[in-house]
């Protein structure tokens, strides 16, 4: 019976460089497999974001304009505010159912969707004059056919031969002369009136009154939803609403660029035929060229969240990217959407 032998040295040595070389080649299959699969999943995670941030704005540039659709409210040549925490007027004010800031050349821009709360198809009329000053404890007396549904506490929005007041009602013992609230928020001290550039007008007979709902309370009424790109390049949105705390919120990460333009139609025209961007004459638009905002075309921008070692990136896809470090070894998504703003279309506000 012959003697058992084992593994010679060099045997071994042979058996752990081939296990060495099996396991580099299923090391390397696996990385490539997986660095393939962290480069999908990333290139997913950018396109699932661009899908909600385009989402998310669609919809509120859809509902832009609800409460503001009528066209007298369209007719505001200057807007008389009060502002009680700065002691000027409002910051913003606009009935503009939409408003873009341009964010230069190599900016992202902001969106600015507007509501409110009056949803009647015509509004209600002043049955007398009201001289200014207007003092506190003034009433309005309305028409006596007036169905202006508003409460005590509610804005009411006074438009006078493109003069737009706003004031805040709150006794209304008879509904057909509702009274201003002592010390509102909103209706300024007399001072005030006499010293603002220009100075707040009379109200007169006929001039249309409008109901914005709440004004210090939480419920509907005027309110602004800003949509922009965080310094953490988030999608930010900003909501505002007269006389309550605002909010801030990034809702969607790595989103890198918000570029918009407004679709514009001629005077007396409801058909696009240009688009403009938020500069020139478009950048703060009078009540004629509000009129002709027809439309937003909005286009966002993400990024991957994985930085891939090599350049994947030629082109930047949009103004202002390629300042950003390393922007070049990320995957990026685009996105556009045109929205027509349907609150002002069905009115035919001209």
């Amino acid at each position: 019976m012959g003697r058992s032998r084992g593994f010679s040295l060099i045997e071994a040595m042979v058996g752990i460089v081939v296990g060495m070389i099996a396991v580099l080649i299923i090391s390397q299959t696996f990385m490539t497999f997986e660095g393939s699969k962290q480069t999908t999943l990333t290139g997913a995670d950018a396109q699932e974001n661009g899908l909600m941030a385009i989402n998310q704005i669609e919809q509120d540039l859809r509902n832009a304009g609800v409460g503001l659709a009528e066209m007298g409210l369209h007719e505001c040549n200057a807007f008389f505010t009060y502002d009680p925490v700065t002691g000027a007027p409002i910051a913003g004010f606009t009935t503009a159912p939409v408003t873009i800031t341009d964010g230069g050349a190599g900016g992202s821009d902001t969106i600015v969707t507007r509501t409110a709360s009056f949803l009647g198809s015509v509004p209600a009329y002043l049955a007398a004059s009201v001289a200014a000053p207007i003092a506190a404890g003034a009433s309005l007396p309305l028409d006596r056919d007036a169905t202006l549904n508003i409460a005590s506490g509610d804005l009411v929005l006074v438009e006078d031969g493109g003069n737009c007041v706003v004031l805040q009602v709150d006794d209304m013992a008879d509904p057909k002369a509702p009274r201003l609230k002592t010390g509102s928020s909103f209706n300024p001290p007399v001072a005030f009136q006499i010293s603002a550039s220009p100075a707040w007008p009379s109200l007169n007979l006929n001039a249309k009154v409008f109901g914005f709902g709440r004004g210090d309370v939480a419920g509907p009424g005027w309110s602004t939803h800003a949509y922009s790109v965080g310094a953490a390049q988030t999608l930010r949105v900003a909501i505002t609403q007269l006389g309550v705390a605002g909010t801030t919120q990034d809702t969607v990460r790595n989103v890198v660029s918000l570029q918009a333009q407004y679709g514009i139609a001629d005077a007396n025209s409801e058909s696009v035929n240009g688009w403009v961007d938020a500069t020139g004459e478009w950048a703060a638009p009078d009540v004629e060229h509000v009129r002709r905002i027809k439309a937003v075309r909005v286009t966002v921008v993400t990024r991957s969240q994985k930085r891939e070692p090599a350049v994947v990136t030629a082109v930047a896809p949009a103004p202002g990217v390629d300042a950003a470090a390393d922007w070049d070894h990320y995957r990026y998504k685009a996105y556009t959407t045109t929205v027509a703003l349907r609150n002002v279309l069905w009115p035919d506000i001209k």
